[in-house]
C-alpha cells in the first residue's frame, strides 16, 4: 500500500535483534506522534530501534524533533538507536539545518 500525499506510512520489521521502523510518505506534524509513540513503544519493550528515512518523501520541524527526542528516549532507555542516511530530500533538510552529523547512522561505524 502507497500512502497518499499528506500521509505516513509506518512498516515495521526486524533485523538482527532491531527493530526497524521504515517511514513511507510524510513525516511532519501531522504523522510526527504517530512515529514518537512506535518509537516509545519498541523502547519500552527494551528493543534497540532504527528508523528508516529512505522512503520518505518529506520530513519538516515535527519530525526532525521527534527523531531527535527518540534519541534521547533511547539514551535514557540504555538502547541504540539509529537512522538510516535517508532520501535526498531528508539529506537535504538535515543538511540546511546543520543536523546530519547528530545522528548514529545504521550500518555505519559510530565516530568519535
Amino acid at each position: 500500500m502507497t500512502p497518499t500525499p499528506f500521509e505516513l506510512e509506518i512498516r515495521e520489521r526486524t533485523e538482527q535483534g532491531v527493530v526497524v521502523l521504515e517511514l513511507h510518505g510524510e513525516l511532519d506534524i501531522a504523522s510526527a506522534a504517530d512515529v514518537e509513540q512506535s518509537v516509545k513503544r519498541h523502547l519500552n519493550a527494551g528493543s534497540d530501534v532504527s528508523v528508516d528515512l529512505d522512503s520518505l518523501a518529506f520530513i519538516d520541524s515535527s519530525g526532525i524533533r521527534v527523531l531527535l527526542q527518540s534519541q534521547v528516549m533511547a539514551v535514557r532507555a540504555e538502547h541504540a538507536f539509529t537512522i538510516s542516511r535517508g532520501s535526498p530530500e531528508v539529506r537535504r533538510v538535515f543538511a540546511l539545518v546543520g543536523l546530519a552529523d547528530q545522528f548514529r547512522y545504521r550500518n555505519e561505524a559510530p565516530t568519535s
